[in-house]
């Protein structure tokens, strides 16, 4: 099952090392294709989640991003020129 990820917009920042560790963050694992492994691995994205989804729901779901699905993006394409 895969789902379109809204654009995002990305930045990198520097951790601090007395930083406290977030608990409302998600470290999402990237991939450049389905196939998930070492080979298709990226990055590990951090994504802020709210109070009532929180990182643990993601993880036991195991929930990652696929940069590139194979005709996901054509099917969104189609439905919005039927608007």
């Amino acid at each position: 099952m895969f789902s379109v990820m809204p654009v995002c917009l990305c930045r990198s920042l520097p951790i601090k090392a007395e930083a406290v560790e977030d608990k409302s963050i998600y470290k999402c694992p990237v991939y450049r294709t389905e196939n998930r492994g070492r080979e298709g691995y990226i990055f590990t994205a951090q994504l802020k989640t709210s109070a009532k989804n929180p990182p643990r729901k993601w993880t036991l779901g195991g929930v990652g991003c696929i940069l590139d699905v194979e005709g996901v993006s054509d099917e969104v394409k189609k439905a919005e020129d039927k608007k």
